[in-house]
């Protein structure tokens, strides 16, 4: 199976649209229909690192699939970081906002069950405002 058929199977087992899963991406859905049909059949690792935050698979897997056999993972890092697209630190906040899944050793965590954690952060992290 090609990269881009294994990316829309992927989009399509998550219910998204395209333009959804462009959107949180942070790609134009006409490149990801590229991507998606094989007319862009070999997408640098940025892109792939924002395919697979905005589908929610592992980075590593997506790069695997679309052809990155012979990375390090020093190599790759460099790359991003050239870019400035790695993100080193996420705000725990958003994570528990999106609407992706997410998951706690293995346990997909409910609406009710991210409710729950920004209830309990929120009563014992300091609220800190930036001056």
């Amino acid at each position: 199976m090609d990269f881009g058929t294994y990316i829309k199977e992927i989009r399509k087992s998550k219910n998204v649209s395209l333009r959804e899963a462009a959107r949180r991406s942070g790609i134009s859905h006409p490149y990801l229909s590229q991507i998606e049909t094989g007319k862009n059949t070999k997408p640098t690792p940025t892109i792939i690192k924002k395919l697979a935050y905005g589908l929610n698979v592992p980075y590593m897997q997506l790069m695997d699939k679309a052809g990155y056999t012979d990375y390090t993972y020093d190599t790759i890092a460099e790359t991003l970081d050239a870019d400035n697209h790695l993100d080193k630190s996420q705000d725990l906040y958003v994570l528990l906002n999106r609407e992706d899944d997410l998951y706690y050793r293995n346990y997909l965590l409910t609406d009710d069950d991210k409710s729950f954690l920004i209830n309990i952060l929120e009563r014992t992290v300091p609220n800190k405002k930036s001056n």
